[in-house]
C-alpha cells in the first residue's frame, strides 16, 4: 500500500541553490510573474462578462420583434468572430493553466449572477471535456454552447427573477429557453450545427423519452450532456433569487443523489473524480489559519489539493499569494470549507 509519504520520498530531491542576491532576485521575478499572470486571468473573466453584458442587452432589444427578425439581428449585429476568439483564448487558459480561472467561479455578484452564470458554465464545460480527452475543436465548440446557452433566457427574465421557488408551469416555460437559445443562433454564419444543437438540448436528460431527438449521435449527445452538468453543478453552488448557495462539497453530494440518472455515468463521475471532495475554486482554510482557494486536485487524493492561499492566518490579504501542493505538506491538512458569500470582511478585502 503506497502512502502520501512514500510519494513525498520519491519526489525529486532539492536541487544545490545559491543564496542572497540570486535567490532574492528570482523571488522577485517569481512574484512579478505570478502578478502578471492573475492580472492576465482577471482582465480575461472580466472581458467575457463584459462581452456577454454586450450580447444579452443587444438581444433584449428585439423583445418586440417577431422571431426571425430576431434571428436577423442576432447574426447581424453580434460579432461571433469576436465571441469565438475569446473562447478560444479561454480554452488555452484553461488547458495550459494551473486552475487559475476557477478562482473566479464562485464569484457571485447580483447585477451581474446571468452573465457570471453563463462564463461559469463555459469554463466548467471546457474543464469536463479537457478530462475526457475531447480534442480542441471540440472544446472551442462545447465553450461557445456555455457561453451562448442562456441567451433566451432574455424572454423569461420575469419568472427567473422571482423571489421563491417557481411553480411547475414556470419552471416548463423557463425551460424552453434552451430551444429559443439555439433558434437565435441558427443564421449565425460563423457557429456550427453541433454548437447550436448542443445548446438546443442542454436541458435533456437521460430519463427523456425524446433524448436522443436532435442529438443524432453520441458526440452531439456527449456536449449537450457536458454543458447540462455544468449547468446544474454552476446553479447549485451559486445563490438564486430564492434560495441561497451550497458548498461544493454539498453540491457533489445532491449531484450524486439527485443527478445520477440524468447524466451519462463517465461525464458525471468524470465532474465528480475531478472536482473532488474539495473542488477547484472552492475556498478553504488550512490547519496553519490560512485561506485560500483550491487550484487543482491530486488525483487518488481528494483532501491534499494545490492551495492558491490568499489571506494569511490573521486574515490579512497576502500582496503576493502563494501556492501549496498539500502532497508535498504533510503536516498541513484543510480544516474546513469557506463560505466565502457570508464572510463580509474577507470580501471586501478581495475587492
Amino acid at each position: 500500500m503506497i502512502r502520501i509519504s512514500d510519494i513525498i520520498k520519491m519526489g525529486p530531491q532539492d536541487e544545490p541553490h545559491e543564496e542572497g542576491k540570486d535567490k532574492k532576485e528570482t523571488s522577485l521575478l517569481d512574484r512579478a510573474v505570478k502578478r502578471d499572470v492573475s492580472a492576465g486571468i482577471k482582465q480575461l473573466y472580466n472581458e467575457g462578462i463584459d462581452l456577454l453584458k454586450d450580447i444579452f442587452d443587444k438581444i433584449r432589444q428585439t423583445r418586440q420583434f417577431s422571431f426571425s427578425q430576431v434571428e436577423e439581428y442576432v447574426a447581424n449585429s453580434i460579432d461571433f468572430k469576436l465571441i469565438t476568439n475569446y473562447v478560444g483564448q479561454v480554452v488555452d487558459r484553461v488547458v495550459l493553466g494551473n486552475g487559475e480561472m476557477f478562482d473566479y467561479f464562485y464569484r457571485y455578484r447580483q447585477q451581474d449572477y446571468l452573465y457570471e452564470h453563463s462564463l461559469n458554465v463555459c469554463l466548467l464545460a471546457v474543464k469536463i471535456g479537457m478530462w475526457m480527452d475531447m480534442n480542441k475543436s471540440d472544446l472551442v465548440n462545447i465553450a461557445l454552447g456555455g457561453l451562448l446557452h442562456d441567451l433566451g433566457l432574455i424572454n423569461v427574465e420575469d419568472i427567473i427573477s422571482l423571489p421563491r421557488k417557481l411553480k411547475h408551469k414556470e419552471t416548463v416555460k423557463v425551460r424552453e429557453h434552451a430551444v429559443l437559445s439555439a433558434r437565435m443562433l441558427e443564421k449565425v454564419k460563423d457557429i456550427t450545427g453541433d454548437v447550436i444543437d448542443a445548446i438546443r438540448g442542454h436541458h435533456k436528460r437521460l430519463a427523456d423519452k425524446d433524448f436522443t431527438k436532435g442529438l443524432s449521435n453520441e458526440k452531439l449527445q456527449r456536449m449537450a450532456q457536458i454543458i447540462g452538468l455544468a449547468d446544474v453543478y454552476e446553479a447549485i453552488t451559486h445563490p438564486r433569487s430564492y434560495r441561497g448557495p451550497k458548498l461544493p462539497h454539498e453540491a457533489i453530494k445532491e449531484l450524486v443523489e439527485t443527478e445520477s440518472n440524468n447524466f451519462q455515468v463517465k461525464i458525471i463521475k468524470s465532474l465528480i473524480d475531478n472536482i473532488g471532495i474539495y473542488p477547484i475554486g472552492s475556498w478553504v482554510r488550512l490547519t496553519n489559519g490560512e485561506i485560500g482557494i483550491v487550484a487543482s486536485i491530486n488525483k487518488g487524493y481528494p483532501l491534499r489539493p494545490r492551495v492558491n492561499i490568499i489571506f494569511d492566518a490573521s486574515g490579512n490579504k497576502l500582496i503576493d499569494p502563494k501556492s501549496i501542493d498539500m502532497l508535498s505538506e504533510p503536516h498541513l491538512h484543510i480544516e474546513s470549507p469557506v463560505d466565502i458569500s457570508k464572510n463580509k470582511q474577507l470580501i471586501d478585502k478581495l475587492k
